[in-house]
């Protein structure tokens, strides 16, 4: 097998932050060399399983770049926004009530519900109760099935 060289990557000199970017060269163990740019965010991410704390907002966003398992804790009635999603996105959306309880979270457009949710979710009521909603991303839906009343 032909050697392949690389170009060396200068060091880094100062703490990176979590969009900066870095190459990352893979061989796919015969003769082929892809070199793909990441961002630190994104291997951090692909590191870990850790779940997101999302900002309560009259729009919940969901950053699939930073990761996909998250959780949020409802302070009103909610929309939920899904950016940077990538076809085989599969995981998890922990969703708590508040105090009060009795909130609702819209999901984003093009979701698909289990036994024909027609797109919604119907949230536990309880104040504090926790649901969990669990998604797998095709490329173009989203596909949602949940358990309810975790308390």
């Amino acid at each position: 097998m032909a050697s392949k060289k690389f170009t060396e990557l200068p060091a880094v000199t100062a703490d990176p932050d979590e969009d900066s970017v870095i190459a990352v060269s893979v061989f796919d163990g015969a003769t082929t060399y892809t070199s793909e740019k990441l961002t630190l965010k994104q291997v951090n991410k692909a590191s870990s399983n850790a779940f997101a704390t999302l900002t309560d907002g009259a729009t919940v966003t969901w950053d699939m770049d930073v990761s996909d398992n998250a959780e949020v804790t409802l302070g009103g009635n909610r929309t939920l926004a899904i950016s940077n999603p990538k076809e085989g996105h599969v995981g998890i959306l922990k969703v708590i009530q508040d105090g009060t309880g009795g909130r609702t979270l819209a999901l984003p457009a093009n979701s698909l519900v289990l036994n024909d949710g027609g797109g919604a979710i119907t949230l536990s009521t309880t104040a504090g109760d926790v649901d969990v909603l669990s998604y797998i991303y095709d490329g173009t839906d989203y596909l949602w099935t949940f358990a309810l009343q975790y308390s």
